[in-house]
């Protein structure tokens, strides 16, 4: 039995690829894929969703990181078992990147985000730019000059928490002097590093880093745990002081001047 030649197979039609739906896609087409590739636990291609929308940025189509930074919550790399990465800084750092008005670039990224909002949202990307080491010391300083606190409070309400970061994480003499030039206070960062437990060592090096910026010499300092103690004692002693004059007040039974004058033989 003779059979027919087999026709060729046509090619499937292939879809568009993460870094045209980050660059040419709307914003809606671009948030649905990234949130699939985030379900799907695909991180590499949120990198290219990521990329795409740079690029779309910096040839005068901001929309897609404008989106970024406004829901940065939504827009998380997968990046099991690391710290999932926070598109919305890294997006920020890449369209900044080498430009010669940077304030202007952060100006149009937060476009979409209400007036209110964008100082908190500034220090959303400093936290992650110290904390996760996204960006570098021109990029700290660029957010710094867009108003992102540097002596912001944490959510469990300490102040210096960027400067404790900064430190702890190991960044830049560059960094923790910028901070310090902005706003940020030693006395607080150090004040949060002893209420919660950070390492001596750490410690040390916030009080060289201290010295080394401001003159003030890394002496020993008291806890908050030693001066309570302190002021306890203060207390018991201020007692007992009040307790001594008291008695020092009353006259002694027995002392000379109460005593009746028997003459002599």
């Amino acid at each position: 039995m003779a059979f027919g030649k087999n026709k060729a197979k046509e090619p499937e039609a292939k879809g568009p690829t993460a870094f045209e739906i980050g660059k040419s896609g709307t914003v809606e087409e671009f948030t649905a894929a990234n949130k699939e590739a985030f379900d799907l636990k695909m991180g590499a291609r949120q990198e290219e969703l990521l990329k795409g929308a740079v690029s779309a940025f910096l040839e005068g189509n901001p929309e897609n990181v404008q989106e970024m930074i406004k829901n940065h919550d939504s827009f998380k790399i997968y990046s099991w078992p690391s710290t999932n990465k926070d598109m919305a800084t890294e997006a920020l750092f890449q369209v900044t990147k080498g430009s010669s008005d940077p304030g202007s670039i952060i100006e149009l990224a937060l476009l979409n985000v209400a007036e209110d909002k964008k100082q908190s949202n500034l220090e959303h990307r400093l936290f992650n730019a110290i904390y996760y080491g996204i960006g570098d010391e021109a990029f700290v300083g660029n957010l710094l000059k867009a108003g992102a606190p540097a002596n912001g409070v944490s959510s469990q309400g300490f102040a210096g928490y960027m400067l404790a970061g900064a430190i702890s994480n190991s960044r830049s003499p560059a960094v923790v002097e910028a901070l310090y030039k902005n706003g940020a206070s030693f006395k607080d960062a150090l004040f949060m590093m002893q209420a919660n437990d950070f390492k001596e060592e750490t410690i040390k090096r916030l009080k060289v880093y201290r010295e080394n910026i401001t003159g003030e010499p890394a002496m020993i300092e008291v806890t908050p745990e030693t001066m309570q103690q302190l002021m306890e004692m203060v207390s018991d002693l201020t007692k007992e002081v009040k307790d001594l004059k008291s008695s020092a007040a009353k006259p002694a039974v027995n002392s000379a001047e109460n005593r009746r004058s028997v003459p002599t033989l």
